[in-house]
């Protein structure tokens, strides 16, 4: 039977723009051993000690040097099977939102960054669950949906859970 893990954290860093918002995408290091050149939100380890919210916090500074306007617990949690490992990695996802167009000091793990609309963040990101997770953030964070609306939401997110077994 596969292991569950919760080891990585995802952050979804955004500028507002009157009713909309851009997003910030990382493009990683040619020379990374894994995915290099790859279109990325904020996606790190969570490290010994640490909880998902501080890893969250540590990885904006360590990779942006950005600060926070505000941030949330995003109600989504993207996963993947780690077929080497033989187990299933649980990544819950932040969002945070610095000022628009900021310019990031990147660390090493990346080479470029951009500030894209929602419709061009979508389509340059290639993880299915970091483009579900995107859409989150801006239905319910920047679209500023209700709170029923939300709690609606997340009630179809859990049918569709049960639907698939």
């Amino acid at each position: 039977m596969p292991a569950f893990l919760s080891q990585y954290i995802e952050v979804c860093l955004f500028g507002r723009e009157g009713n909309s918002a851009q997003y910030l995408l990382l493009q990683r290091s040619a020379t990374e051993k894994v995915y290099p050149a790859m279109w990325q939100i904020i996606t790190a380890k969570i490290e010994a000690g640490e909880t998902a919210l501080q890893a969250a916090q540590r990885e904006i500074a360590e990779e942006t040097s950005l600060i926070p306007l505000e941030m949330w617990n995003v109600p989504f949690v993207n996963s993947f099977y780690d077929v080497k490992r033989d187990a299933i990695s649980f990544i819950p996802l932040f969002a945070a939102e610095v000022p628009l167009f900021a310019t990031p000091a990147l660390s090493e793990e990346h080479q470029q960054f951009v500030w894209l609309s929602f419709e061009e963040a979508k389509e340059k990101l290639v993880w299915n669950g970091q483009r579900q997770g995107l859409s989150i953030v801006q239905e319910f964070i920047v679209g500023k949906k209700s709170r029923k609306d939300v709690q609606e939401f997340q009630l179809c997110l859990m049918d569709n859970i049960f639907s698939l077994h």
